[in-house]
């Protein structure tokens, strides 16, 4: 390991005694001052843009939008309001930048969090999309995977149907128009069926379509998958590592370390930084690599250098 470099290495391997102690006795008093940290949790929110050339992109649908919403986490303990509200307003800026072009959001999962109260932040859920479907249409669909903190909650298939009713829709793959969406099955439940369904998925889409997106939460999952060569450029995207909030993706291409360290905060406040794990990236010529930073915080922890964001990508026609 590069000394020079202070990257995040597992504790135990590396730590000496007092530096144990000293971490212990931050995780503890964090504990304690976490009513207080709720209190000041900063929502801001960046819009990331980045151009991106489509090689058939018909002139009028030259600057339209792709939005990458990740991890939002409706909890009932972490103001959702605000989180929401932070959101909403970038998505008014994002549409007028836009005016007239399309603008198509996509959801890389955890719109909750394992032990979300859903009564208590239904109908947070329910204004966030009334708001989205002002600023977007009253039919618009917010599209959207479902991973690690949504389905292994109990009533998640009511839930779901619940969510899928007001305008978020987790249909397996989205083909017809311009666009194809793709999103991926829960590889936690079954690793060989998911991986099978989404080769399936990955279909011819209709011939008006100039780009496909994947939307798989965890990207980790996809990278021994044939889903790399492709005539039709695709963003494969994703999100669950919050910036650095919870863990890193261990693909070399993202990290430097592929340990999941989640008690991040403490290891923070003694001055180490995660590696990057968000971002772009180009896996090959037509295929191309997004991990949001998301929008909200698990569930346990408030987020501490690792700035929330919101890609946005621009479509511009190749030449």
């Amino acid at each position: 390991m590069n000394k020079e470099r202070k990257t995040l290495v597992p504790y135990h391997k590396e730590f000496n005694i007092p530096r144990q102690i000293l971490f212990e006795v931050i995780v503890r008093v964090l504990k304690k001052l976490e009513p207080i940290l709720r209190q000041h949790i900063d929502h801001t929110l960046e819009i990331e843009r980045h151009i991106f050339s489509v090689p058939e992109l018909p002139k009028h649908l030259h600057g339209s939008r792709i939005v990458h919403i990740s991890d939002m986490h409706f909890h009932e303990k972490w103001d959702p309001e605000k989180m929401a509200e932070a959101l909403l307003q970038k998505l008014r800026i994002i549409k007028q930048e836009a005016g007239d072009t399309p603008v198509t959001c996509v959801f890389t999962g955890d719109i909750l969090s394992k032990h979300t109260n859903f009564s208590a932040v239904q109908p947070h859920i329910i204004r966030f999309m009334n708001k989205f479907r002002e600023i977007f249409g009253i039919r618009t669909i917010l599209r959207a995977c479902e991973w690690n903190h949504d389905v292994h909650r109990k009533h998640w298939q009511i839930e779901k149907r619940a969510l899928q009713q007001i305008g978020i829709e987790y249909d397996s793959v989205s083909t017809g128009g311009w666009i194809q969406i793709v999103t991926t099955p829960d590889f936690t439940v079954d690793a060989v069926w998911a991986r099978k369904a989404l080769q399936t998925s990955l279909s011819e889409p209709s011939d008006n379509t100039v780009i496909r997106l994947i939307l798989s939460h965890n990207l980790e999952v996809l990278q021994d998958m044939d889903i790399t060569e492709s005539a039709l450029p695709q963003i494969i995207m994703g999100g669950h590592t919050h910036n650095g909030h919870l863990g890193l993706i261990s693909d070399p291409s993202f990290s430097h370390e592929s340990d999941i360290v989640r008690r991040w905060m403490a290891f923070a406040l003694l001055g180490y930084r995660f590696p990057l794990v968000s971002g772009v990236k180009t896996v090959t010529k037509n295929v191309f690599a997004s991990v949001s930073p998301g929008v909200g915080e698990n569930e346990n922890r408030p987020r501490y250098n690792s700035p929330r964001g919101l890609p946005v990508f621009i479509l511009e026609k190749k030449v």
